[in-house]
């Protein structure tokens, strides 16, 4: 992946036949048995090409009933397209996307809806997911949560930059990990977005994709009582 900054935040340009284009399926169905894991994380952009498509066919085939499935939807032009991205929400259990995508999600698969809670409320409609998490960058976040036919929004703010701004990259993933932390930790909705948001704010501050070491995230943790 190559990454180019400008005013408008970062531009993605991701070469085809990468190693994640490249997922055997049978070595993957092997893993996955072997492992038994209460949860799996994917997108859409290792989707892009056979024979990942057919590798993640067969984990979600073989996944447990109480398996969680956790959808980072990460829209990349022009590595997606309406089946997959369809296919990718009737698997999930929660669903990740920062407003723009949720807006690209909207058109492309004819929800209706106007603005965020619309458009949330028409995708929860539509798939089986019970929720919904939409970033907003220094805005925050907001969590949609759908029981039975009521649905719930709790909101949280951003939180200014602790350092000097460097890039946005990693800050979705960096946001996807606390909030999966807090989903399977059992922290309050209110602590999990909160988290979430600073650790995302917390990787702006840093050039690339992840921090140089892992002590970046040791305050975090003990923060967290994840020491």
């Amino acid at each position: 992946m190559r990454v180019r900054g400008g005013a408008g935040g970062p531009a993605f340009e991701i070469p085809p036949r990468r190693a994640f284009d490249a997922i055997d399926p049978r070595a993957a169905a092997a893993a996955f048995s072997r492992a038994r894991p209460g949860l799996l994380y994917f997108g859409t952009l290792a989707q892009r090409a056979e024979p990942s498509r057919s590798a993640l066919a067969a984990l979600l085939s073989r996944r447990a009933a109480d398996t969680f499935t956790f959808l980072d939807v990460n829209l990349r032009a022009p590595w997606w397209n309406v089946r997959t991205l369809a296919r990718s929400l009737e698997a999930a259990t929660t669903v990740k996307a920062n407003e723009e995508e949720l807006v690209a999600i909207a058109a492309a698969l004819r929800l209706r809806g106007s603005g965020t809670r619309g458009r949330a409320e028409a995708l929860l409609a539509a798939f089986p997911c019970s929720r919904l998490v939409v970033t907003r960058g220094a805005s925050g976040a907001v969590l949609f949560t759908r029981r039975g036919r009521a649905l719930t929004a709790r909101s949280a703010p951003g939180h200014p930059l602790p350092g000097p701004a460097r890039d946005s990259v990693g800050a979705g993933d960096a946001f996807s990990a606390a909030f999966l932390a807090g989903l399977l930790l059992g922290w309050p909705a209110a602590t999990t977005l909160d988290r979430a948001n600073r650790l995302g704010a917390a990787l702006c501050t840093v050039r690339g994709a992840r921090p140089a070491s892992d002590a970046f995230y040791g305050p975090f943790r003990r923060a967290w009582g994840l020491a």
